[in-house]
């Protein structure tokens, strides 16, 4: 046995609804609409940047521990890539990482 839905299925239900329950007039529903159509068009208009990345490895050279915040400590992990640039990560005080350990890190082309 099928079990039929409360919901209404169709957009004439929806606004039959709508109308019978007096809860948007004419008047409401317009500016909402419009606003939801600019809104759409905005965010449908711009355009998405593609970014390329390149994986390089990276070792674990440096682990100083700070305090960001009042009431916690950080691990703050320095790492150098293979081409002498440093990379900077902040990691919970509970996690280890050896001296030396190696990781791949993306980066910007």
């Amino acid at each position: 046995m099928r079990k039929e839905s409360c919901l209404p299925s169709t957009s004439l239900e929806i606004r039959n609804l709508l109308l019978t329950k007096n809860t948007l007039t004419m008047k409401q529903t317009l500016p909402l609409l419009v606003a939801a159509t600019i809104a759409a068009a905005i965010v449908g208009c711009t355009s998405e940047k593609e970014v390329q990345m390149d994986l390089t490895d990276v070792q674990l050279v440096k682990i100083d521990t700070i305090r960001r915040y009042p009431n916690a400590a950080e691990k703050v992990l320095t790492w150098r890539g293979e081409d002498q640039v440093s990379y900077v990560t902040f990691v919970p005080i509970e996690t280890y990482y050896p001296i030396g350990a190696r990781m791949k890190v993306m980066v910007k082309r």
